[in-house]
């Protein structure tokens, strides 16, 4: 699911992508909550909007989710758009908050036979103004960023 979505992000220098990016800096991995997935927009002209992504493999998963909205209040503060990710007829268009959007994904042949994941949105997910990001946020993507370039 994730490559779905990165491709959704992928083409040049417009988007930003991050695979379980973590909202902070602290030392304790388990003490700071993390999105599945994080994409920001690189140019004004696409209003720096930012993208969280919360994947959920199975029905259970999304109905403990439903339990605790608290859990996404961090992602809601850094994303102008929150999305549920699941494989398709998971969720209920119905049971997803009214905060959030959901994209279904899918596995499917391409043309010439390539398989790949296939993302398409079911429930359109809100626009949110959000306030800048902290410096927090910036660290932690400054070291993501910093951790892939010295694998290379």
């Amino acid at each position: 699911m994730l490559d779905a979505l990165e491709h959704i992000h992928s083409g040049g220098d417009v988007w930003a992508f991050f695979r379980e990016l973590r909202l902070g800096t602290g030392f304790a991995r388990g003490s700071e909550q993390s999105l599945d997935a994080f994409a920001i927009a690189l140019w004004p002209s696409r209003q720096w909007a930012s993208y969280a992504y919360e994947l959920k493999a199975s029905r259970s998963d999304f109905l403990r989710e439903l339990k605790k909205p608290l859990k996404r209040r961090l992602a809601l503060r850094y994303s102008n758009m929150f999305w549920f990710v699941t494989p398709v007829g998971l969720v209920k268009p119905e049971e997803v908050p009214i905060e959030a959007g959901l994209i279904e994904v899918k596995w499917a042949s391409h043309y010439g036979g390539v398989e790949q994941w296939y993302a398409g949105i079911v429930v359109p997910a809100p626009w949110r103004d959000v306030p800048p990001p902290t410096w927090n946020l910036f660290a932690s993507v400054a070291r993501r960023v910093r951790r892939e370039e010295a694998t290379k």
